[in-house]
């Protein structure tokens, strides 16, 4: 099960100055554990990816 949402109305004044699209992906691994992705690129191609732990924020 995979859980997809937006941040950009959280980070609207971020997104809108930076011109950046934040998104989210929650997954579940096969410990239960769900893990994040958080991914913004300026404006085209260029995207940053980061991971993390759920238990870790």
């Amino acid at each position: 099960m995979m859980l997809h949402y937006s941040l950009k109305m959280l980070f609207f004044n971020q997104a809108e100055k930076y011109h950046c699209i934040f998104s989210v992906v929650w997954q579940q691994n096969r410990e239960g554990i769900y893990n994040y992705v958080f991914f913004h690129g300026p404006r085209r191609r260029r995207s940053y990816f980061s991971y993390g732990n759920k238990q870790q924020l």
